[in-house]
């Protein structure tokens, strides 16, 4: 049998992949050609190893993309780990981190599955959904005149979420009801805050500076209200005004208190994409 060209091995339920120091024109051609065989593995899950990766060229990322369609449409998983930051960085800043699904821990992802699948499983009410993708898209067109495309939301765990830019500022509401007990996040990289700063007082600002940082507040204020309503007149939450925490930094890392799923509602918009996370305590994630 010939060796082959990118090393990986069969472990239990899913399929490593070693990736290769130099990830240059020659790698983008063998990627090719082996993820062919890939696919055809009974893996559940595909995990790319980047501990040797000291160079990734873009011609890299058309194979890597064709292979994480091509996981998700045979509804399978992948995942990737053994970053150096710099390569991490660079994954990010091209928009390749969500499609590779980097994480942090291997160990802690697989951990994390374990107990989702001996645990009954929780469902989130997606319910909470629908309300705040209409409030976020409202409350920007009409109060920064800043157009919002809301893109696909996404479910995953707190310690696996992976920013394609750092978030600068977030503003935080907390919420403890019958029905729902979590908090609602609006995080923003610092470019897409200050051009939604500027929309909305015509002044322009290069960084985040407390002077700003209210309106964080003020929009996340506007969101919860406006989603509120119809929480509490079409499905009974009952929820009330709520004060949101700012938190603003260089790269600030957003950790809600939980380690269930949280939901992720990004939206594009002509400055840059920013999100909405809604996450769930423990016992009310059902």
């Amino acid at each position: 049998m010939a060796e082959p060209l990118i090393k990986h091995e069969v472990r239990d339920h899913y399929l490593l992949i070693e990736l290769p120091k130099d990830m240059d024109k020659e790698c983008a051609t063998n990627l090719n050609i082996e993820i062919k065989n890939w696919l055809l593995q009974p893996a559940q899950l595909f995990v790319l190893d980047f501990r040797e990766v000291s160079e990734l060229n873009q011609l890299c990322y058309h194979p890597l993309l064709v292979l994480s369609q091509n996981i998700k449409m045979a509804d399978k998983k992948l995942v990737s780990f053994n970053f150096k930051p710099s390569l991490l960085n660079q994954l990010k800043n091209d928009g390749m981190s969500s499609a590779l699904n980097c994480i942090h821990d291997i160990r802690e992802y697989f951990k994390q599955e374990k107990s989702a699948q001996t645990k009954p499983q929780k469902q989130i009410d997606v319910s909470m959904v629908n309300p705040f993708l209409a409030a976020t898209k409202k409350t920007l067109e009409l109060q920064a005149n800043v157009q919002c495309e809301p893109l696909k939301p996404q479910f995953t765990y707190v310690d696996n979420k992976v920013y394609e830019q750092p978030i600068a500022i977030v503003g935080v509401i907390s919420i403890s009801t019958e029905k729902f007990k979590g908090s609602v996040t609006l995080a923003f990289p610092e470019k897409i805050f200050l051009k939604i700063y500027e929309s909305m007082f015509g002044e322009k600002h290069e960084h985040i500076n407390h002077e700003i940082e209210d309106a964080a507040g003020e929009i996340l204020n506007i969101i919860y209200g406006s989603a509120k309503t119809v929480l509490n007149q079409e499905f009974g939450y009952q929820l009330k005004p709520e004060l949101p925490t700012i938190l603003s930094g260089e790269r600030i890392n957003i950790r809600q208190k939980t380690n269930e799923k949280v939901i992720i509602l990004p939206f594009n918009t002509q400055h840059g994409q920013f999100q909405v996370e809604i996450s769930f305590e423990n016992e009310q994630a059902a």
